[in-house]
């Protein structure tokens, strides 16, 4: 059987605003970051085996806890082989981007705070990043000029840059 979202998250998402392009290009960056944050978990992990350093390695127990989140929720496919995915999968497809936003960059930030090593940081920039993509995503569609010419409610016919007709 083959889990779908539900009609009422695909409802919503056509009703946002957001274009197919953008969407489509938040949850790439967010595979992206899960790869390269996992690559990162790795070397962090090994710089702090190797310094006898905890926070390093829980840092990196951390980041590989991420990278696992983001691939679960961003390409449920890539962990198929657990099958508590899909549900998790559907219920994040029924969160609105700020909520998405929040949890990511919440997510990035407990490892730089425990380890401050480069490793470190550039394996919880991409995931931050992703976060603040699905939070401008969370802003919404940016509305026509008269539209915000009506919203601004000065008066306001002209620019004194244009040329009158």
């Amino acid at each position: 059987m083959v889990n779908t979202p539900d009609i009422e998250s695909q409802e919503r998402n056509k009703g946002d605003g957001i274009t197919w392009w953008c969407k489509l290009f938040a949850r790439g960056v967010g595979v992206v970051a899960a790869i390269i944050c996992a690559i990162c978990a790795i070397t962090t992990f090994l710089s702090g085996t190797f310094g006898l350093d905890g926070l390093c390695i829980t840092a990196a127990v951390l980041m590989i806890l991420n990278s696992f989140i983001l691939l679960m929720f961003e390409a449920p496919i890539c962990c198929a082989f657990c099958e508590i995915t899909q549900p998790i999968s559907n219920w994040v497809e029924k969160r609105q981007y700020w909520q998405k936003g929040l949890l990511y960059i919440g997510f990035s930030i407990l490892p730089v705070a425990l380890c401050r090593s480069i490793a470190t940081i550039l394996g919880c920039v991409c995931p931050f990043a992703a976060g603040v993509i699905y939070g401008l995503m969370s802003l919404g569609k940016k509305a026509d000029r008269n539209e915000m010419l009506a919203n601004a409610g000065g008066g306001f016919e002209k620019f004194e840059n244009e040329s009158g007709s």
